[in-house]
Order: structure tokens, then C-alpha cells, then sequence
């Protein structure tokens, strides 16, 4: 078992987009994790949003979830290099992604009443976590 960083959802207001805003937060995530001694960052995400910085999908590293499959939006940066080589591994996510959702409900009480809307985001981000790859290799012969 090794300790990864996870973090998630990143979101940045739509009024401040494209600023570089949320490059800087996955930059400084890295550097922070980096000094900690940490060999991957491990996210479910879209991977058009994640790969310009580094990441991959988990088939690339044998970094599954726990029940054996690569979800497309199962995302890994490795800091170590080679740390993963060829073994096998399942990740975990953290019990602190695990809520209650009428506790959430009761704790958004707390808050001044904003407009609940979905996202195309959302979902495309249900589907990314829906879609698994497999890992396959090409076969080429001549003729």
C-alpha cells in the first residue's frame, strides 16, 4: 500500500476561465505533493483537462480501480518516474469523496439559496467515469 494525493473537483468561475488560474492550482498541487516525498497524483477527471499537465490514464501505469477496470477519467501523474513499473495496482480512492447526501443538503442550508444547475461538464464527467479502456495490443503481420 502507498500513500497517493487526490484532489478533485477542480472548478474555476466561468468569468475567470482561461486565465491560467487552474494551471497555476494543479502546478503548485504538484510542486506541494513533490516536497512531500509523494509519488503520483491520482484524480478522476477529464482528461482534456488534465493531460496538458502530465497526466495519464491509470492502463498506462496497471493503475486500476478497485474493481480491476480503467475508467477513462481515471487519471495518474506519476512524480517518481518509473515508480509504477510493471506491477499491478488498484486505487483507493479516500473515504473523505464518501458523504452523506442529506447531510450535504442540511449544509447547504448554511449558505445563501443560489440556482442548482447540471452542467454539460457534469456530464460529460459521468460518462468519462462510465467508459473503461482495455488494455490491447496491436498485432501487424505481412502478407
Amino acid at each position: 500500500q502507498v500513500q497517493i494525493v487526490s484532489f478533485g473537483p477542480l472548478c474555476v468561475h466561468p468569468d475567470y476561465q482561461r486565465m491560467g488560474i487552474g494551471a497555476a492550482l494543479i502546478e503548485k498541487t504538484k510542486s506541494l505533493v513533490e516536497k512531500m516525498n509523494i509519488p503520483a497524483i491520482i484524480i478522476y477527471g477529464d482528461p482534456h483537462n488534465y493531460c496538458k499537465h502530465g497526466f495519464k490514464n491509470g492502463i498506462d501505469y496497471q493503475v486500476s480501480n478497485m474493481d480491476g477496470e480503467y475508467p477513462l477519467g481515471l487519471l495518474v501523474l506519476e512524480l517518481q518516474p518509473g515508480f509504477f513499473g510493471r506491477k499491478k495496482w488498484k486505487a483507493k480512492q479516500s473515504d473523505v469523496f464518501k458523504f452523506d447526501h442529506e447531510e450535504a443538503v442540511e449544509f447547504d442550508k448554511n449558505f445563501k439559496d443560489k440556482e442548482k444547475r447540471i452542467q454539460y461538464s457534469q456530464e460529460i464527467f459521468k460518462i468519462q467515469i462510465r467508459s473503461f479502456l482495455r488494455n490491447t495490443q496491436l498485432e501487424v503481420s505481412s502478407t
